[in-house]
């Protein structure tokens, strides 16, 4: 599959093209940053029209205290799409997602646990976050989103000890 999306002040889009059974899907919406993404739009349409499964999410429990491990703030570095960082919140046993300055809950977008570091988003399984399996801190160092036709990854901002004594 060749594909590529984009989204710019109020739009997003798609485009995706199938060699195999020379097949072309392209999406245009008049929204941003709504769920499901012209992406997630385009996949699915694929496995109608070209039979392809699922996204397979096997949500599972989470033991108390294990999403510690992801929560923080991971910024993109040079590898910006329209925000700097990906915020992690763990709340009543669930994981959320904020982008950018988004950092309270009614701002940020609950996750689905699927399994082996990874999480999709709720409303939208095909948007993905793969952790790094955590180091000696404990902490995971590393997560890769799966969206946009790509994967970003990002690295967790580190913080001063002192930064977090009030």
């Amino acid at each position: 599959k060749y594909a590529h999306s984009g989204e710019i002040w109020g739009y997003a889009s798609t485009h995706a093209y199938y060699p195999e059974s020379d097949t072309t899907i392209v999406v245009l919406t008049n929204m941003s940053s709504e769920m499901p993404t012209p992406v997630s739009l385009e996949r699915e349409i694929a496995r109608v029209v070209l039979g392809l499964p699922g996204v397979d999410v096997h949500a599972g429990p989470v033991q108390p205290g294990a999403l510690s491990k992801y929560v923080g703030r991971y910024e993109l570095g040079s590898m910006q799409i329209g925000f700097p960082t990906l915020t992690f919140k763990a709340h009543e046993g669930g994981l959320w997602v904020g982008f950018g300055e988004a950092d309270d809950l009614a701002q940020m977008l609950p996750l689905v646990p699927a399994g082996k570091h990874r999480f999709v988003a709720a409303p939208d399984p095909e948007t993905g976050f793969l952790f790094d399996p955590p180091g000696r801190d404990g902490k995971s160092g590393r997560v890769v989103m799966d969206a946009y036709n790509g994967r970003i990854p990002a690295v967790r901002e580190v913080v001063p000890a002192d930064a977090t004594q009030n």
